[in-house]
């Protein structure tokens, strides 16, 4: 259905992005660090 992917998607259906997942809470703590401490250098 092309035509109808172009109307509705068209550009906008990607976005620069990731996803974590984890399973337990040590490895929950260790990806909020990371994130807090992106940008720190």
């Amino acid at each position: 259905y092309p035509d109808l992917e172009e109307s509705i998607w068209s550009d906008g259906f990607w976005s620069e992005g990731y996803f974590v997942g984890t399973v337990g809470q040590r490895e929950l703590r260790e990806v909020i660090k990371y994130v807090k401490n992106q940008n720190k250098d």
